[in-house]
Protein backbone atom coordinates (compact mmCIF):
# COMPACT_ATOMS: atom_id res chain seq x y z
CA UNK A 1 0.00 0.00 0.00
CA UNK A 2 1.51 3.22 -0.90
CA UNK A 3 2.17 6.29 1.52
CA UNK A 4 4.21 9.20 1.56
CA UNK A 5 7.24 8.01 1.96
CA UNK A 6 6.93 5.62 -1.27
CA UNK A 7 5.50 8.41 -3.70
CA UNK A 8 8.06 9.45 -6.53
CA UNK A 9 6.93 12.40 -6.24
CA UNK A 10 7.14 13.62 -2.51
CA UNK A 11 10.34 15.70 -2.03
CA UNK A 12 7.92 18.85 -1.48
CA UNK A 13 5.36 17.27 0.99
CA UNK A 14 7.99 15.80 3.41
CA UNK A 15 9.39 19.07 3.51
CA UNK A 16 6.40 20.61 4.53
CA UNK A 17 5.93 18.23 7.01
CA UNK A 18 9.49 18.72 8.86
CA UNK A 19 9.73 22.24 8.44
CA UNK A 20 6.25 22.49 10.50
CA UNK A 21 8.51 21.80 13.30
CA UNK A 22 11.04 24.90 12.62
CA UNK A 23 8.19 27.84 12.70
CA UNK A 24 8.74 30.34 15.12
CA UNK A 25 6.69 29.74 18.23
CA UNK A 26 4.05 31.66 19.38
CA UNK A 27 3.05 33.23 16.31
CA UNK A 28 0.46 32.43 13.63
CA UNK A 29 1.42 31.21 10.22
CA UNK A 30 0.44 30.46 6.74
CA UNK A 31 0.61 27.27 4.66
CA UNK A 32 0.39 27.39 0.87
CA UNK A 33 -0.24 23.93 -0.64
CA UNK A 34 -0.85 22.32 -3.79
CA UNK A 35 -3.55 20.08 -3.97
CA UNK A 36 -3.01 16.04 -3.96
CA UNK A 37 -2.97 13.89 -6.78
CA UNK A 38 -5.20 14.04 -9.81
CA UNK A 39 -5.80 12.38 -12.41
CA UNK A 40 -3.67 13.47 -15.72
CA UNK A 41 -5.66 14.21 -18.72
CA UNK A 42 -3.49 15.96 -21.40
CA UNK A 43 -5.33 18.85 -22.29
CA UNK A 44 -5.76 21.86 -20.24
CA UNK A 45 -9.32 22.25 -20.67
CA UNK A 46 -10.10 18.58 -19.41
CA UNK A 47 -7.68 19.40 -16.86
CA UNK A 48 -9.15 22.27 -15.26
CA UNK A 49 -11.71 20.18 -13.53
CA UNK A 50 -9.64 16.63 -12.88
CA UNK A 51 -10.28 14.72 -9.87
CA UNK A 52 -8.75 13.75 -7.33
CA UNK A 53 -7.45 9.90 -7.82
CA UNK A 54 -8.07 7.60 -4.84
CA UNK A 55 -4.33 7.52 -3.98
CA UNK A 56 -4.94 11.20 -3.63
CA UNK A 57 -7.07 11.31 -1.63
CA UNK A 58 -5.15 8.66 0.78
CA UNK A 59 -2.09 10.60 0.64
CA UNK A 60 -4.19 14.36 1.75
CA UNK A 61 -5.33 12.32 5.01
CA UNK A 62 -2.08 11.45 5.70
CA UNK A 63 -0.17 14.60 5.00
CA UNK A 64 -2.75 16.12 7.60
CA UNK A 65 -2.36 13.46 10.11
CA UNK A 66 1.37 14.20 9.77
CA UNK A 67 0.70 17.81 10.77
CA UNK A 68 2.34 19.29 13.41
CA UNK A 69 -0.38 19.04 16.21
CA UNK A 70 0.77 21.64 18.68
CA UNK A 71 -1.07 24.20 15.99
CA UNK A 72 -4.99 24.51 15.31
CA UNK A 73 -6.14 24.88 11.61
CA UNK A 74 -8.19 27.57 9.77
CA UNK A 75 -8.45 25.60 5.82
CA UNK A 76 -9.38 27.36 2.83
CA UNK A 77 -9.77 26.11 -0.57
CA UNK A 78 -9.67 26.86 -4.27
CA UNK A 79 -13.13 26.69 -6.02
CA UNK A 80 -12.05 23.49 -7.38
CA UNK A 81 -13.31 19.97 -6.48
CA UNK A 82 -10.07 18.48 -5.86
CA UNK A 83 -8.95 21.28 -3.79
CA UNK A 84 -12.33 21.36 -1.47
CA UNK A 85 -11.70 17.53 -1.55
CA UNK A 86 -7.83 17.52 -0.46
CA UNK A 87 -8.84 20.10 2.01
CA UNK A 88 -11.31 17.67 3.44
CA UNK A 89 -8.99 14.60 3.40
CA UNK A 90 -6.54 16.89 5.09
CA UNK A 91 -8.96 17.42 7.69
CA UNK A 92 -10.02 14.22 7.92
CA UNK A 93 -6.21 13.43 8.42
CA UNK A 94 -6.45 16.22 11.36
CA UNK A 95 -9.36 15.06 12.88
CA UNK A 96 -7.74 11.50 13.38
CA UNK A 97 -4.98 12.92 15.91
CA UNK A 98 -7.86 15.55 17.52
CA UNK A 99 -6.28 18.61 15.84
CA UNK A 100 -8.85 21.78 16.36
CA UNK A 101 -9.83 22.50 13.01
CA UNK A 102 -12.37 25.08 11.13
CA UNK A 103 -13.26 24.64 7.61
CA UNK A 104 -13.32 28.04 6.31
CA UNK A 105 -14.23 27.06 2.63
CA UNK A 106 -13.90 28.31 -0.88
CA UNK A 107 -11.11 31.55 -1.68
CA UNK A 108 -11.89 32.64 -5.16
CA UNK A 109 -8.34 34.19 -5.71
CA UNK A 110 -6.48 30.71 -5.30
CA UNK A 111 -7.79 30.26 -8.87
CA UNK A 112 -8.99 33.29 -10.73
CA UNK A 113 -6.90 34.57 -13.55
CA UNK A 114 -8.36 37.07 -15.50
CA UNK A 115 -8.72 35.97 -19.19
CA UNK A 116 -10.73 34.15 -21.45
CA UNK A 117 -10.31 30.21 -21.21
CA UNK A 118 -10.26 29.58 -25.10
CA UNK A 119 -7.33 31.57 -24.68
CA UNK A 120 -5.59 31.18 -21.88
CA UNK A 121 -5.35 27.57 -22.48
CA UNK A 122 -4.53 28.31 -26.30
CA UNK A 123 -1.09 29.69 -25.06
CA UNK A 124 -1.09 26.85 -22.39
CA UNK A 125 -0.49 24.41 -25.42
CA UNK A 126 1.41 26.48 -27.40
CA UNK A 127 4.16 27.04 -25.11
CA UNK A 128 3.70 23.64 -22.86
CA UNK A 129 3.01 24.87 -18.97
CA UNK A 130 6.95 25.21 -17.75
CA UNK A 131 7.80 27.77 -20.63
CA UNK A 132 4.13 29.72 -20.09
CA UNK A 133 4.71 30.32 -17.03
CA UNK A 134 8.37 31.75 -17.26
CA UNK A 135 6.20 33.59 -20.30
CA UNK A 136 3.34 34.87 -17.85
CA UNK A 137 6.03 36.16 -15.34
CA UNK A 138 8.08 38.17 -17.89
CA UNK A 139 5.07 40.10 -19.26
CA UNK A 140 5.52 37.85 -22.85
CA UNK A 141 1.75 38.26 -22.99
CA UNK A 142 -0.67 41.06 -23.86
CA UNK A 143 -2.06 41.89 -20.91
CA UNK A 144 -5.58 42.59 -22.09
CA UNK A 145 -5.29 38.85 -22.78
CA UNK A 146 -3.88 37.24 -19.58
CA UNK A 147 -3.91 39.08 -16.21
CA UNK A 148 -0.48 39.75 -14.95
CA UNK A 149 1.06 37.09 -12.52
CA UNK A 150 1.63 39.80 -10.13
CA UNK A 151 -2.08 41.74 -9.88
CA UNK A 152 -3.16 38.09 -9.26
CA UNK A 153 -0.36 37.44 -6.82
CA UNK A 154 -1.14 41.20 -5.09
CA UNK A 155 -4.87 40.00 -5.17
CA UNK A 156 -4.52 37.02 -3.45
CA UNK A 157 -2.10 38.32 -0.67
CA UNK A 158 -4.94 41.04 -0.18
CA UNK A 159 -7.22 38.08 1.17
CA UNK A 160 -5.29 36.30 2.70
CA UNK A 161 -3.55 39.02 5.25
CA UNK A 162 -7.76 40.20 5.59
CA UNK A 163 -8.32 36.38 6.79
CA UNK A 164 -4.66 36.59 9.18
CA UNK A 165 -5.26 39.79 10.88
CA UNK A 166 -7.53 38.20 13.40
CA UNK A 167 -5.68 35.03 13.69
CA UNK A 168 -4.36 33.77 17.03
CA UNK A 169 -1.05 33.08 18.24
CA UNK A 170 -0.97 28.89 18.16
CA UNK A 171 -3.10 28.75 14.93
CA UNK A 172 -2.23 28.65 10.85
CA UNK A 173 -3.87 29.51 7.62
CA UNK A 174 -4.14 26.61 5.18
CA UNK A 175 -4.62 27.12 2.02
CA UNK A 176 -4.90 24.21 -0.93
CA UNK A 177 -4.40 26.05 -4.40
CA UNK A 178 -2.64 24.87 -7.42
CA UNK A 179 0.86 24.51 -8.90
CA UNK A 180 1.09 27.79 -10.75
CA UNK A 181 -0.44 29.97 -8.27
CA UNK A 182 2.13 28.68 -5.71
CA UNK A 183 4.75 29.71 -8.39
CA UNK A 184 2.94 33.17 -8.59
CA UNK A 185 2.87 33.54 -4.69
CA UNK A 186 6.63 32.62 -4.52
CA UNK A 187 7.65 35.37 -7.32
CA UNK A 188 6.14 37.91 -6.13
CA UNK A 189 5.77 37.92 -2.81
CA UNK A 190 8.83 35.96 -1.61
CA UNK A 191 11.29 36.89 -4.78
CA UNK A 192 11.83 33.08 -5.31
CA UNK A 193 11.22 31.80 -8.83
CA UNK A 194 10.98 28.04 -8.40
CA UNK A 195 9.25 27.14 -12.18
CA UNK A 196 12.48 25.11 -13.10
CA UNK A 197 11.71 23.26 -10.21
CA UNK A 198 7.98 23.36 -9.96
CA UNK A 199 5.91 22.10 -7.12
CA UNK A 200 5.04 19.26 -6.70
CA UNK A 201 1.38 17.55 -5.28
CA UNK A 202 0.79 19.05 -1.86
CA UNK A 203 3.95 20.70 -2.33
CA UNK A 204 4.32 24.64 -0.90
CA UNK A 205 5.68 26.80 1.33
CA UNK A 206 5.11 28.43 5.18
CA UNK A 207 5.24 32.08 5.91
CA UNK A 208 4.99 33.83 9.26
CA UNK A 209 4.95 37.65 9.60
CA UNK A 210 7.55 39.75 11.56
CA UNK A 211 7.87 43.36 11.93
CA UNK A 212 10.46 43.65 9.48
CA UNK A 213 10.30 40.42 6.68
CA UNK A 214 8.24 37.95 6.00
CA UNK A 215 9.65 33.80 7.14
CA UNK A 216 9.74 31.31 4.80
CA UNK A 217 9.73 27.71 4.85
CA UNK A 218 10.81 26.54 1.54
CA UNK A 219 12.42 23.41 0.01
CA UNK A 220 14.29 22.84 3.18
CA UNK A 221 15.54 25.81 3.70
CA UNK A 222 14.75 29.27 5.62
CA UNK A 223 14.71 32.89 4.18
CA UNK A 224 14.33 36.20 6.16
CA UNK A 225 12.24 37.98 2.99
CA UNK A 226 11.80 41.81 2.97
CA UNK A 227 8.23 42.88 2.48
CA UNK A 228 7.27 43.44 -1.13
CA UNK A 229 7.08 47.78 -1.52
CA UNK A 230 3.24 46.77 -2.03
CA UNK A 231 2.71 44.41 0.71
CA UNK A 232 -0.55 45.62 2.56
CA UNK A 233 -0.22 44.42 5.76
CA UNK A 234 2.69 43.68 8.46
CA UNK A 235 2.88 43.48 11.95
CA UNK A 236 4.03 46.07 14.37
CA UNK A 237 6.12 44.15 16.57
Amino acid sequence: MSNLADIHWNRDVLNIISQSEDLIPDLPAILMIRHSAREEPKDLLNAINAPLTELGKKLAIEFGDKLNISKQYRIFHSPKPRCKNTALKIQEGLDDNQVKTEFKGELDSLIRINSDRNIFAKYWNRDGEHRFVDYWFSGFYPKWEIEPAIVVAQRTAKDIMHNFQEIESNKVDLYISHDYSILVYLRYWCGILATKEWINYLGGFWLQFQKNHIFLLFGGNKYHIPYPAWWIWRPTQ
